[in-house]
């Protein structure tokens, strides 16, 4: 059973993203704990199946994710090649997520997702979903009520 310091490379078949990652982080009776932070060495990636990443996935190099008992848990935040966020957010274990197989987390609460030029691309939460054109002009506003979708939906063309 591995305890302490771990530093290496991997492959992603045991976690989200696909392809090669350099990853740092601490073992605790065997299993990843607390913050583990991986960089992309290979480009071979793909959309994950429960985490939507955005857009531009492929650009992902840097992504600081949290552990407890070796599940993730807690803030995870990626980064682009260029150094500038790509997304912030919570994960949470979700216990009953059955029917994805193996991965069974979902994002919790607000998560934001930045443009490769630093520009806020959307927010999403509790309170609604808010989106972005690139050139900092507000395109997409849904309110939110209880967790679902209500009331006014109102969009604007990029000009």
């Amino acid at each position: 059973m591995w305890d302490g310091k771990w530093t290496g490379t991997e492959s992603s078949s045991e976690w989200d993203e696909e392809g090669v990652w350099k990853s740092e982080g601490c073992y605790k009776k065997g299993e990843r704990e607390g913050k583990w932070t991986m960089w992309r060495i290979s480009e071979s990636v793909h959309e994950d199946d429960v985490i939507i990443f955005g857009d531009d996935f492929k650009d992902i190099f840097k992504i600081e994710k949290c552990y407890k008992s070796g599940k993730e848990n807690g803030k995870r935040i990626s980064w682009y090649k260029n150094g500038k966020k790509e997304s912030e957010g919570i994960i949470k274990e979700d216990k009953g997520f059955k029917e994805r197989g193996p991965r069974e987390y979902h994002r919790h609460g607000k998560w934001t997702y930045w443009y490769d030029n630093g520009q806020k691309k959307s927010e999403d939460g509790s309170h609604g979903k808010f989106e972005w054109h690139e050139n900092g002009q507000k395109r997409l506003e849904i309110n939110v009520k209880n967790g679902k979708k209500e009331g006014r939906w109102t969009s604007w063309n990029k000009s």
